[in-house]
């Protein structure tokens, strides 16, 4: 074991029970937890790609001193396809909200500590914080513009395909 600086012990949810007891006696803990966030997977044929589309919303912002041609200039430049995006219009976010908060969710295992992180929440949970709670979360629609509209959308869901 290492005297100096930090050892990180990556085991998994089903460690087993020797391993899990090792672990306990060299750090001292009486318990262990697990902690990780389920993400959904989505193919791409189930998209509609006339709503969705490509783009990095960090890439795409119009930096605060650049100009309209400038950004315009850039915007054409940009290669990055590692997300798509889709956005949504205020009766379509409110639609896709009350679904999610009222989904079914999955039953944790009796060893699932329920205690939720903030950095890894649930997109359900942190939705039943408030409708507005996704909007200015990681739905928040900074550096885009709805191609359908040509206008700013109320959110946009940006999926990491790579």
């Amino acid at each position: 074991m290492a005297k100096e600086g930090i050892v990180i012990i990556a085991t998994g949810p089903l460690t087993s029970d020797n391993l899990s007891k090792q672990i306990a006696k060299i750090t001292g803990m009486d318990k262990l937890y697990f902690y990780d966030a389920a993400a959904p997977i989505v193919t791409k044929e189930s998209i509609n790609m006339e709503i969705a589309f490509w783009g990095d919303r960090y890439e795409q912002e119009r930096k605060k001193e650049e100009s309209i041609e400038d950004w315009k200039k850039r915007r054409s430049n940009i290669q990055n396809e590692n997300y798509i995006n889709l956005p949504m219009n205020k009766e379509e976010y409110e639609n896709f909200y009350n679904e999610l908060i009222n989904a079914q969710v999955v039953e944790l295992h009796s060893f699932e500590k329920r205690e939720i992180f903030e950095g890894c929440m649930p997109l359900e949970v942190m939705g039943k914080r408030g409708i507005d709670t996704l909007r200015f979360g990681p739905l928040k629609p900074v550096g885009f513009t709805d191609p359908r509209t040509r206008k700013a959308p109320i959110c946009t869901c940006s999926i990491k395909t790579r």
